[in-house]
């Protein structure tokens, strides 16, 4: 199986740009970014289509019941969404994405009992 499928494993988009980049692309950015900018896309270069189709069943599982929490674990969900949003516009590469799934996955618990 080639990177398409798994990937090109952590902090190594890198190596996937420069395995598909042209060398007016791969000349004009220099070695000034390390991720794609992008988290979705970082996800895909990164844990290829096996990983992206897993964090997108997990997100649809998810989401819905982090967004609506009950009031005292509203915190995490908040927390979950800031990261999120600071995600999309600023990515600083996959790192966060534990950090999110933790705090979604704290705000969609199910109470014990």
């Amino acid at each position: 199986m080639g990177p398409g499928v798994l990937g090109w494993g952590p902090a190594n988009a890198w190596s996937g740009f420069l395995s598909s980049g042209t060398e007016a692309q791969i000349q004009t950015t220099g070695r000034s970014w390390a991720d794609a900018h992008n988290l979705v896309l970082e996800l895909a270069v990164v844990s290829g289509i096996v990983g992206l189709l897993a964090f997108g069943w997990l997100v649809a599982r998810l989401a819905p019941r982090a967004l609506r929490p009950p009031p005292e674990r509203a915190w995490l969900s908040a927390s979950a969404s800031a990261l999120v949003a600071y995600a999309l516009v600023e990515p600083l590469d996959v790192v966060l994405v534990p950090l999110v799934v933790v705090f979604a996955a704290g705000a969609a618990g199910r109470d014990p009992g």
